[in-house]
């Protein structure tokens, strides 16, 4: 069994921990590695029963529809962050074996716009190169089987 700590209880450490702790166990359930999961200290689902409550269409729609939200506030706040909720979207598709229903073109020449002359990568179209955004598109180019984009020699000595 899996524990899950409780909300309220918790510090930054452990909700950090706790965040890091449900993506491994999503991750164990779905790999069907565990074979119960602890939902709290009376009781154990299953990973039969897991799978019937996990609301897949929900968890796709939402995933597939948040690119297309583009009358609020919170969209274009969130620019900056383009290339790493585009690996968010791409790895929750992956996992719930729905990643053929992005379009992979798109994502692919986003993911390009973003590049910079260094190798280096951008959180979106015009912004400066990061680190973070790097990883995040190199990620997102291997998920796709689209390692041939990426200039391994580029981005290790210039960026």
């Amino acid at each position: 069994p899996i524990p899950c700590v409780p909300w309220q209880s918790q510090t930054s450490g452990q909700y950090q921990r706790r965040v890091h702790g449900e993506c491994t166990t999503f991750y164990k359930i779905i790999m069907s590695e565990e074979k119960t999961m602890r939902v709290t200290d009376e009781k154990e689902l299953s990973l039969r029963e897991f799978r019937k409550l996990f609301h897949k269409d929900k968890h796709r729609r939402f995933v597939l529809g948040l690119n297309k939200k583009t009358d609020q506030l919170e969209y274009w706040l969130m620019q900056h962050l383009q290339m790493s909720g585009v690996y968010w979207g791409v790895c929750a598709m992956a996992l719930i074996n729905c990643l053929d229903e992005m379009d992979k073109t798109e994502i692919i020449k986003f993911v390009m716009n973003c590049r910079h002359e260094n190798g280096a990568f951008g959180g979106n179209i015009g912004h400066d190169p990061h680190l973070l955004y790097t990883l995040s598109a190199v990620q997102i180019l291997v998920i796709f089987n689209e390692e041939h984009r990426i200039d391994a020699d580029q981005i290790a000595t210039r960026a």
